[in-house]
This record gives structure tokens, sequence and C-alpha cells, in this order.
């Protein structure tokens, strides 16, 4: 960086890079200029500073993300179509992209299987939903638990833990927010035949899926600001 040199490790997170060793920085995508590749490492201007970073081959790869940063909902893999269900959520700008992608949030409506549920935990307790939102999911849709990234009261491990009891796989952690973290779990694949709908009837794979309960606690709490 300019003149001085640093070995340590680099992060790509969804808005920003985070390098830590010698000295900490945080490059978030919106202040980087002129990213590159150039002599196979990836260089950008960053405040008048001049940034090259040995990557050891995944240059091309950061440097896509930098350019074409995916959206939230991107992210949380919602496609367009895709019934959405938001607990404890209040995000606008989530909800504006969920509306560009055409995809439907149903609130309290159990009707409808849900493709994509985004969950908002403060507290180890709450996690005992994931076994009634399970009803509320198709067999191959994804949960996503929010954890406040400051939290000591609820962790990563509590997530894992309660996804196990529940008969749940984790799969995927992401960085939601500068304030959240996302933990994505799913019905591990040899049991998403045997999952059930309220009627006590096995719902194929393939099928369709009627949702009969679910946590139903409204949108609060976890709010994300467009940074």
């Amino acid at each position: 960086m300019g003149r001085e040199q640093y070995a340590g490790k680099a992060r790509l997170e969804a808005e920003h890079i985070d390098f830590s060793g010698g000295m900490k920085f945080r490059f978030r995508f919106s202040e980087i200029r002129n990213p590159a590749r150039a002599n196979g490492n990836l260089t950008f201007n960053f405040h008048g500073h001049f940034v090259q970073l040995d990557l050891g081959g995944r240059e091309e790869k950061w440097l896509e993300s930098i350019l074409h940063p995916k959206t939230l909902s991107e992210k949380l893999g919602v496609r367009p179509g895709h019934f959405v269900r938001l607990i404890n959520v209040e995000d606008s700008v989530l909800t504006a992209q969920l509306a560009e992608r055409k995809a439907r949030i149903v609130g309290k409506d159990k009707s409808v299987a849900c493709d994509v549920i985004v969950f908002a935990v403060e507290r180890p307790a709450e996690l005992r939903q994931l076994a009634t939102l399970i009803d509320d999911l198709r067999p191959d849709g994804m949960i996503w638990v929010l954890l406040p990234k400051s939290s000591k009261t609820v962790t990563h491990a509590n997530v894992a833990a309660a996804a196990r009891q529940a008969g749940l796989s984790e799969t995927q952690s992401i960085s939601y927010s500068e304030a959240h973290s996302a933990h994505k779990i799913m019905i591990a694949p040899g049991k998403r035949r045997a999952v059930r709908s309220g009627n006590g009837k096995a719902t194929p794979e393939t099928g369709s899926h009627v949702a009969t309960a679910g946590a139903g606690s409204g949108i609060r709490r976890a709010s994300r600001k467009s940074t």
C-alpha cells in the first residue's frame, strides 16, 4: 500500500475487502477506484493510495466481485418467482430488491410453501422455532438465520446445534450487513422426500408443499441500512 508492504490475511466480503496483519484495512467497494489485474495481482486506488494485493491466483474472481457486486437478494439465493418469508426482519433494502426480482413476500400466509425464509435471532431460545419452520419450507428451500455480529448471547455454534437438532444441515455463512451475519441451513438431501405437510402426507421433493405451521412472530428487530 503506497511504499509500505504488509503480510496478512485478506477476506472478500459482499461489500468490502478486509485485510488483517501488521495493519488492518477495510477497502469498501464503493471507495475503490480503477480496480484491475496487473502482474498476477489485484490493484486499485483507495483514498489516494495505490494498493496491490497478491491473492495467490484469486485476483480475477475478486476483481469481478468489485466490478459487479451481488445484490443482497442474489446473495440469499432469491430467484424471480420465489416465495419469501421475513421473520423478525425490517429491511427496506432487501424488500426493494425482492420486488425488483419479482419475488413474493408471503408474510403470515400459510397457504404457500416458502423457497427462502430469512429469520433474525437475538436469543438462543428463538432457534427452537427452526423445527416448525421446516413445515413452512419447500423441500429444496433454504432458511437464512441472521445473527448480530457483536452478540455474545447467540453464536454461530448455537445455530449449528439447533439446525442439527431440527434435522437440518448448515451449508454456508455470509456477511449480511455491517451488523449481521447470515447462516444458511437446508433440509438434508436424503431427508427431503420425508418432509411432511400438516395433513400428515409426505410431500414429494418435486411437488408442491402446503405450509401449515411456522414462527408467526411478525417483522421486527433486525434492520439493515444501506452503506
